[in-house]
C-alpha cells in the first residue's frame, strides 16, 4: 500500500517522503552537504595547524628565554662563587696572621683560621637547611589545604 502511494504522488509531481515521513534529500543537496562539511573540515585542520604553529613558537620562545635566562644566572653564580671564594682566602690569611701575631706560634694561626671558617661555614649551612625545609613544609601544606603548623615543629619534621 505504501508503494503504491508513493507512486501516485510521484505521477502528479509532489514530493515522495520515505518511510520516516521526512522528504528525500536529492542528490545534488547531498553533494551541497559533503562539500559544505569538506570546507568546515578543511578549515577546522587549517585552525589547528595554526594553532599548532603558534604553540610551537610559544614553545620555542620560551626554551630561547630559558636559555638566555639560565646562562645569565651561571654567570651571576659564577661571579658570587669567585667573590665568596676571594673574600673566604682573604678572610683565613687575616685570621692566619692575627693569630699568629696573637700567639707568636705558626700553627696555631692555621689552627684557629680553619677552626673559625669551618664553624662558620656549618653554621650557614645548617641555616640554609633550616630555612629550605620549612619553605617545603610550608609549601606543601598550604598546597594540600592543611593547617601550616608552628616553626617550631617544622624543624622536628
Amino acid at each position: 500500500m505504501v508503494a503504491q502511494e508513493e507512486d501516485a504522488r510521484s505521477r502528479r509531481g509532489e514530493p515522495v517522503e520515505g518511510r520516516s515521513g521526512k522528504p528525500d534529500v536529492g542528490q545534488a543537496d547531498i553533494e551541497a552537504l559533503f562539500g559544505r562539511t569538506r570546507t568546515e573540515l578543511t578549515n577546522l585542520f587549517g585552525s589547528l595547524r595554526r594553532i599548532a604553529f603558534v604553540e610551537w613558537q610559544g614553545i620555542r620562545l620560551r626554551a630561547f628565554d630559558f636559555a638566555f635566562r639560565g646562562a645569565f644566572f651561571v654567570c651571576a653564580f659564577c661571579f658570587v662563587l669567585a667573590a665568596s671564594v676571594s673574600a673566604s682566602i682573604m678572610l683565613i690569611r687575616g685570621l692566619k696572621l692575627a693569630l699568629q701575631a696573637w700567639s707568636g706560634s705558626e700553627w696555631v694561626g692555621d689552627l684557629g683560621a680553619s677552626t673559625i671558617i669551618l664553624g662558620a661555614l656549618t653554621a650557614a649551612v645548617m641555616a640554609a637547611r633550616t630555612a629550605v625545609r620549612r619553605s617545603y613544609v610550608r609549601r606543601t601544606e598550604e598546597r594540600l589545604g592543611a593547617t601550616p603548623r608552628p616553626a617550631s615543629e617544622v624543624n622536628k619534621v
